[in-house]
């Protein structure tokens, strides 16, 4: 993500899943950002308002179980709120919400 926002021109939000990255890599725990530290456009506030909740209910009750699927499903889920507050790149919001519900299937397994 970090890499894909500095391509664009957006250094603010390349800087902040660059440091995710680094304290993940530290092992400190990444928290979910509340959807108020974004402005989404609000066609998309319910879908991501009832995914948050569904994140947050799989990180409280399944990291011991599968830990990469719930990193990749709360980084995919960073993506998608990236993209619904940037609003004009449909094709990479799909990519992210495919990612996340992928991630979320691979939680159950």
């Amino acid at each position: 993500m970090a890499d894909k926002e500095a391509a664009h021109n957006d250094h603010l939000d390349a800087k902040r899943f660059l440091a995710h990255s680094v304290e993940a890599a530290r092992a400190v725990t990444i928290y979910v950002r509340a959807l108020t530290a974004y402005d989404i456009e609000p066609q998309f506030m319910d879908e991501l308002t009832s995914t948050r909740a569904q994140l947050m209910t799989l990180l409280e009750g399944g990291k011991p179980r599968a830990p990469k699927d719930l990193a990749r499903a709360h980084g995919a889920f960073e993506c998608w709120l990236e993209e619904a507050e940037e609003g004009h790149q449909n094709d990479d919001l799909a990519c992210c919400r495919d990612r996340f519900i992928e991630a979320v299937k691979d939680t159950r397994r």
